[in-house]
């Protein structure tokens, strides 16, 4: 543990974490709520937990539908402006699939390095022909 934060070795179980931070619209306390806060950024950063490094990343500004105007409020909270929701936003129902095409392609890459790993260590693991264990090629 380093300053109350629990660290790991580099032989620990989870290789990559994604993490991600969603901006909404919002207002400030005591104004009158949205009918819904919608997501206007949708920011992903793949970090390779052995390196401590950010391997790769997704991000696109999100159109909102419902409420369409962003607040004062959140334009000073995020940084994040009407011009640029306008010209560079996507409906969610876009950046969801592309978000999902980018996990299919990080998924493919993370299970080929997992599986490399596995097999320079002669680590058991799961392979097509259902036998159970892996060969080094």
């Amino acid at each position: 543990m380093v300053n109350g934060a629990v660290v790991y070795e580099s032989d620990q179980p989870i290789s990559y974490l994604m993490v991600l931070d969603f901006e909404a619209n919002c207002v400030k306390d005591g104004e009158k709520p949205l009918k819904v806060q919608e997501i206007i950024e949708f920011p992903v950063v793949l970090v390779n937990v052995k390196t401590k490094k950010v391997e790769d990343v997704f991000h696109h500004y999100v159109k909102p539908q419902v409420v369409p105007k962003l607040s004062d409020f959140c334009t000073e909270l995020t940084g994040i402006t009407q011009e640029k929701v306008d010209k560079e936003g996507i409906p969610l129902e876009n950046c969801i699939k592309e978000f999902e095409e980018f996990l299919a392609k990080k998924a493919f890459r993370v299970l080929r390095a997992l599986m490399h790993r596995r097999l320079q260590r002669r680590i058991p693991c799961w392979s097509p022909a259902g036998t159970g264990t892996s060969r080094r090629a």
